[in-house]
Parts: structure tokens; C-alpha cells; sequence
């Protein structure tokens, strides 16, 4: 179950950077949001 609290606590974290982000529109432009899903994903399947 230790893979299922990674996946919960990084989801957690990565959920709080996408908050965070939201607010400050200025790194949006620097950082491509909907690349960090898809990459997660992938090492989800992995």
C-alpha cells in the first residue's frame, strides 16, 4: 500500500501547485499545466 500513499500524497502536492499556481498567473506562462497530468499518468501505467 505504500505505492497508493505515494500516489495520494503526491496528488495531494501536485493538487496544492495547481492551486497555487492558479493564483499567481505570471508562472502559467512560464510552466505548461496540462503537461504535468500527462506525464504523471504515464508513470501511473508504468
Amino acid at each position: 500500500m505504500k505505492l497508493l500513499d505515494l500516489l495520494l500524497s503526491s496528488t495531494t502536492s501536485f493538487l496544492q501547485m495547481v492551486g497555487n499556481r492558479s493564483k499567481t498567473k505570471t508562472c502559467t506562462v512560464l510552466y505548461d499545466e496540462p503537461e504535468v497530468p500527462k506525464e504523471l499518468i504515464q508513470e501511473l501505467e508504468k
